[in-house]
């Protein structure tokens, strides 16, 4: 590591910006090939919302986020924000000035998540400037990098929208430990109403923020109110201007609990109430006795709060039951509790023993090293002892859902990089006469640092969870040379060749094919992972894993053209399909009458086409 001074000069922002792109570069280079050669996103969410892209690229409404082509006859209601369609929009319409319209899609789909893992390690190293000085900036940069979260997250063709959370939660961290400027309150309250106005991912690390801007009130820190006053404002303001882009006026009321509505709004203008109220109060509140100031301001700052819930509650009764209280108990039993980012870390542990290591013992190490850092009086700081309250409020969270932490997880960094900054002052200091040994050893402590480490080791330790046998690597209809971004799964334009060529009709596809068959051919399908279309996902069950009668009836229920089947992700199957009825019979060619298979053989994608 070269010398900690002026190391701002050194690797300035853009260096840093230029060493971010030729990372995403080099360890993404087979990913990249298959995106812009298959166009193979990473996963079903992906290939939805370029559907939803090229949808209101082609003429539909901007309020209008429904799927046309999927959940015959109407189409499936779909939840998502249109917010996140427009720079992914605006890339493909800028590159197909120049390619055609299917490069320049392919294109967009590799620089968008690209220009977002850029812009968090940008984040990630001024929010590490702000609680550090004279450090290493590669550093923020190894850690964003190489954090797990990241490897998938900003992979080239992954579209969906958590990687903007990501983005949208890292200027919310950064917001909060630049509170003493005139601008961190302002970035934090857009940033959070931006954030849960494209998704729920990490609510439930705002309200954790948010209580401590309110602690930070109660003790004085914040005394006369100023900062909640500022993030009061923005977030009544952004909500504001959000919630008018997301929703036409006859929508206005609609309270729905699983996404953006008029529940979170309101939620979110009676918190920022609260906080302005407080601060009204802030001249009178305070005491002589900071004890005193502290226990008064806390029991009507949590007095306001707690009617803010109340309030939001009585106007929104339904949704005391939660985001999925809508889904019946058939639907989270069959197929809520097998969809991995909605399981409790304890479900997962059960089902994937490496994530013992994986996550559980990466979450300690860094805990344990964020401990550490706050009992060093050279680096102790408030704006430290804030990151490690959302750093545990990330740990606890990941219990009782683990997708918090693939977000929450960015908060661990800077204690990373301090720990890495700490150890190497030591090294250099300790071995100055034999600077190979502190490289080497530095080396070591900043790889255990890292997420992937622990990962890799995981997977090592306690072997692959997700063994790829039985994977159709090379079918017929695909090019030897190409490599695949998810072997166990059917994501690239090849595989749909021959469906595509088929005319128009309805498919039943298993739920995450079906997105892909909406992107790579003209087809209706059933349904996808999406529950708000709970009828579908359970007809698409039932087809796949009971009787020839019931199946056949849903032949007749949807007028069924064509039943496609993802042979690379038989393996898969059978644990989506426990009974594995059709499922079992399509991949032995074990027809029943009323089914032919039409696809050529060896296709990774079976085609079998309906008979009546």
């Amino acid at each position: 590591m070269p010398n900690t001074k002026n190391l701002a000069a050194t690797y300035p922002l853009s260096r840093i910006m230029i060493w971010a792109l030729l990372f995403q570069l080099a360890w993404n280079w087979g990913r990249l090939v298959a995106v812009f050669k298959q166009g193979e996103l990473t996963g079903p969410d992906d290939f939805l919302r370029l559907h939803q892209v090229q949808n209101w690229m082609a003429g539909q409404g901007w309020y209008d986020l429904s799927a046309p082509r999927m959940f015959p006859p109407n189409g499936a209601d779909i939840h998502w924000s249109r917010l996140v369609d427009m720079p992914i929009a605006t890339l493909i319409w800028l590159l197909d000035l120049v390619f055609e319209t299917e490069t320049a899609t392919r294109i967009a789909t590799i620089l968008w998540p690209t220009l977002l893992f850029v812009g968090v390690v940008v984040v990630v190293t001024l929010t590490c400037d702000r609680v550090l000085k004279n450090y290493n900036r590669l550093l923020p940069l190894i850690f964003a990098a190489l954090c797990v979260s990241s490897v998938f997250q900003f992979a080239p063709g992954r579209i969906d929208h958590h990687n903007v959370q990501i983005l949208l939660f890292s200027l919310t961290i950064l917001g909060l430990v630049a509170r003493d400027t005139s601008w961190g309150d302002y970035l934090m309250g857009f940033a959070i109403a931006f954030s849960i106005s494209i998704g729920l991912d990490t609510a439930a690390l705002y309200i954790i923020i948010l209580a401590y801007l309110a602690y930070e009130w109660a003790i004085g820190h914040d005394g006369n109110g100023r900062g909640l006053v500022k993030i009061a404002l923005a977030i009544a303001a952004s909500t504001l201007v959000l919630f008018i882009l997301n929703f036409p006026p006859e929508r206005y009321m609609e309270g729905r609990c699983d996404a953006n509505s008029a529940f979170y709004a309101t939620g979110l203008w009676l918190l920022s109430g609260a906080f302005l109220l407080m601060a009204a109060f802030s001249q009178m509140l305070r005491f002589e006795s900071l004890q005193k100031q502290f226990l008064i301001r806390t029991l009507i700052g949590g007095g306001l709060g707690i009617t803010a819930v109340v309030t939001l509650l009585m106007l929104f009764p339904d949704c005391l039951n939660g985001p999925y209280g809508a889904l019946s108990e058939e639907a989270k039993t069959r197929w809520l509790s097998t969809v991995g980012e909605a399981k409790t870390l304890p479900a997962v542990l059960k089902q994937f023993p490496s994530e013992w290591f994986r996550t559980v013992g990466y979450l300690i190490a860094v805990l344990l090293a964020g401990l550490y850092v706050l009992f060093s009086p050279k680096y102790f700081s408030a704006k430290l002892v804030a990151l490690y309250i959302v750093l545990v409020a990330c740990a606890l969270g990941t219990i009782w859902q683990v997708r918090i932490l693939r977000t929450g997880i960015y908060v661990s960094i800077p204690f990373c990089v301090i720990i890495a900054d700490m150890s190497w002052r030591a090294l250099i200091k300790r071995f100055a006469d034999t600077k190979i040994l502190a490289y080497g050893l530095q080396f070591i402590l900043v790889a255990t640092l890292v997420s992937a480490t622990w990962s890799w080791a995981g997977t090592l330790i306690m072997g692959d969870d997700n063994p790829k046998s039985n994977v159709v690597a090379k079918a017929e209809n695909s090019p030897s040379s190409f490599k695949r971004n998810a072997p166990t799964q059917c994501f690239a334009s090849n595989d749909y060749k021959f469906l595509a060529g088929l005319p128009k009709g309805v498919v039943m596809t298993d739920l995450y094919s079906a997105t892909a068959a909406l992107v790579f051919s003209p087809h209706t399908v059933i349904a996808g992972p999406y529950h708000r279309n709970e009828r579908g996902i359970l007809d698409v069950l039932d087809f796949f894993e009971t009787d020839t009668e019931k199946a056949h009836a849903l032949v007749e229920k949807y007028n069924l053209d064509y039943v496609s089947f993802c042979m690379n992700s038989a393996p898969k199957k059978e644990n989506a399909y426990p009974k594995s009825w059709m499922a079992g019979r399509i991949q032995k060619g074990d027809l029943p009458v009323w089914l032919q298979e039409v696809s050529p053989n060896g296709s990774v994608v079976k085609v079998l086409k309906v008979l009546r």
